[in-house]
């Protein structure tokens, strides 16, 4: 199963990390199957620094 991506994220990197972000904002468990695993490991550090 992959990420479902708008086809302007296809090719524009903001974007993609614009929508991969919003996914692991909606639902965290769907986004660790979903998303590029480094990718999720960067959303989770940031998450995590206040």
């Amino acid at each position: 199963m992959g990420i479902c991506l708008s086809k302007y994220s296809q090719k524009e990197i903001g974007e993609f990390i614009a929508e991969s972000f919003s996914l692991f904002i909606e639902d965290k468990i769907e986004a660790k199957k979903r998303l590029y695993l480094p990718l999720f490991e960067f959303f989770n550090l940031i998450g995590k620094v206040n």
